[in-house]
């Protein structure tokens, strides 16, 4: 479901942009209308979900960084998976309030003794079908990766160059 809102662009401009906004859940693309025009607007979420082919079909981001980028909410601590067929975001409970008030587009679950990163991971792979997992080797410690390696439930699949690729270029 499209939402239409006005938006003025601070630049002295007198008709405001008209804006088309799919449900933040949906992952569909942000409109922007004005005078005719239309412009794409293609969302950080969008970029890393062009990154899931034959080779990988979900992403592992255990960066803050890529995490800030793909939710657009920058929480200290977390891990994040993203797939075509649903995202969750995992924290502890000192950030659960914030996550579940801020980020869209995942679905937020709090970590604790009884439910360790591996243990979310496990269920989202499973729930999504994943068998590939890429992820951020720059952002593992050799621990976190052996701890990985050998309680995940997919493949393990570098992919750090192709994942930070989109924080790259800055947009305008």
């Amino acid at each position: 479901q499209l939402r239409r809102r006005s938006v003025y662009s601070g630049q002295g401009h007198q008709q405001p942009y008209m804006v088309f906004e799919a449900s933040p859940f949906g992952g569909d693309p942000l409109y922007i209308f004005r005078k005719e025009e239309a412009i794409l607007i293609v969302n950080n979420m969008d970029k890393l979900l062009s990154l899931l082919n034959e080779d990988v079909d979900g992403l592992l981001l255990p960066s803050r960084y890529s995490r800030h980028y793909c939710s657009e909410y920058d929480l200290a601590e977390g891990v994040a998976i993203v797939t075509a067929k649903g995202c969750r975001y995992f924290t502890d409970s000192r950030y659960i309030e914030a996550a579940q008030g801020h980020i869209m587009g995942f679905q937020v679950s709090e970590m604790n003794r009884d439910n360790s990163y591996e243990k979310l991971l496990n269920k989202a792979i499973e729930d999504f079908g994943v068998t590939k997992l890429g992820y951020e080797e720059r952002y593992l410690t050799v621990a976190e990766y052996t701890a990985y390696k050998e309680r995940l439930h997919a493949q393990l699949i570098p992919m750090n160059q192709a994942i930070h690729q989109f924080r790259a270029v800055k947009e305008p």
